[in-house]
């Protein structure tokens, strides 16, 4: 049993080399609609979600982050960029500023409680 990310997975997927069980997002994915969300099945299991942010150094002037966020969410929507992406499994999720920070923050929460009552100590 392996639990890998999509962009890892999906040419073992295609190629029928592996059986996939569930995927370990909230909902099914749009490129394996026939594959149960593992939620549906273990409504506790956490979610889990390969994901990519862009940050600034500490102390960026906010005038500069408010500058680039919009232009960095408007280059993540157009299709060019998307098109590779979603392919693989990749979901847009458009969040900068307070919504990126809060969502940075519980991520960072969950995994931190997974890891403790998981015994993962620290090498």
């Amino acid at each position: 049993m392996l639990c890998a990310d999509f962009n890892s997975a999906m040419g073992s997927i295609r190629g029928n080399k592996v059986r996939v069980l569930a995927v370990t997002t909230d909902k099914r994915s749009a490129q394996l609609p026939d594959v149960p969300a593992i939620v549906e099945t273990f409504p506790d299991f956490p979610v889990m979600k390969s994901w990519v942010a862009i940050y600034a150094p500490k102390g960026t002037p906010s005038e500069v982050t408010q500058l680039l966020a919009p232009l960095i969410l408007s280059i993540t929507e157009s299709p060019e960029f998307l098109r590779p992406l979603e392919a693989n499994g990749f979901e847009r999720l458009a969040v900068s500023g307070p919504q990126l920070t809060a969502f940075t923050k519980d991520e960072l929460a969950k995994w931190e409680k997974l890891i403790k009552r998981a015994g993962i100590q620290p090498q």
